[in-house]
């Protein structure tokens, strides 16, 4: 996620801001890293997403499904590490 994804969810009334505070700087990087559950991942994605469907504000909700897309994709690539792992795909 990058500094500007953090910013964007710390700006959010729904939000759980400890999410985002989560995130760290990776040294020499311009993206940040955290530790979440999966939990953490659906609980944040839905606070996104409930933002982005009740905006008036097109430009925010463009910028608030690109990060929701960004996030499901990741989710959907740790479920599909995980089922190989455990050698159900």
């Amino acid at each position: 996620m990058m500094p500007k994804d953090r910013d964007l969810i710390l700006g959010l009334p729904l939000a759980n801001r400890d999410h985002a505070r989560r995130l760290e700087s990776v040294p020499g990087e311009d993206y940040l890293v955290g530790e979440y559950t999966m939990d953490d991942l659906d609980d944040l994605c839905g606070h996104i997403a409930a933002e982005a469907n009740h905006t008036d504000d097109r430009d925010l909700e463009e910028r608030l499904d690109d990060l929701l897309d960004h996030l499901e994709d990741g989710i959907q690539r740790l479920h599909d590490l995980g089922a190989r792992k455990s050698g159900e795909a």
